[in-house]
């Protein structure tokens, strides 16, 4: 069976469509997953108020400065409890400033601030798995078209022959 440029060039986009595809739906089941572990933080976490005890900057290499804080609180249970809270942007806290913290009941140094601002660095992190499903969708497009036009021109001189 002969195959024809035409059928080369349907096969090629048809397999960077699916990749392309591939590549949305694992970029938004990622999204999905990051979204549950979210939602069941909220759904099982406890509030207390916690205290800043200090700030403290880092260079992280191909990153840039990070900022950490070391937050005391105390849990409903009255265990005392000390942890350093990484974020990724700045959430202009003082040294000695009260802060709401949520944490796990069964783990009670897994916490985090409770502010806008964590909020809305989540919704930063949703924006940027969008645009990087959408930047492989575009790149599989790209992709099938090249080949594409790779292979219409090196079977250019005989139309019948495939390049294999």
């Amino acid at each position: 069976m002969v195959i024809t440029r035409r059928i080369w060039g349907i096969v090629w986009r048809i397999s960077g469509a699916i990749f392309g595809l591939f590549m949305v739906f694992m970029t938004l089941k990622g999204l999905f997953l990051i979204r549950g572990d979210i939602l069941d933080f909220g759904k099982r976490s406890q509030s207390a108020v916690g205290l800043v005890e200090d700030r403290q900057t880092r260079y992280v290499p191909d990153v840039g400065t990070r900022v950490d804080y070391i937050i005391r609180f105390t849990t409903q249970d009255g265990e005392s409890i000390s942890y350093r809270e990484r974020t990724a942007v700045d959430l202009q806290l003082r040294v000695g400033q009260r802060v709401r913290v949520r944490y796990m009941p069964d783990n009670p140094s897994y916490a985090m601030v409770d502010s806008a601002r964590q909020d809305s660095s989540t919704t930063v992190t949703y924006v940027m798995l969008i645009a990087i499903a959408l930047g492989f969708l575009v790149a599989a497009v790209a992709l099938g078209v090249s080949l594409y036009r790779f292979l219409k021109k090196i079977t250019n001189s005989d139309p019948g022959n495939s390049p294999l």
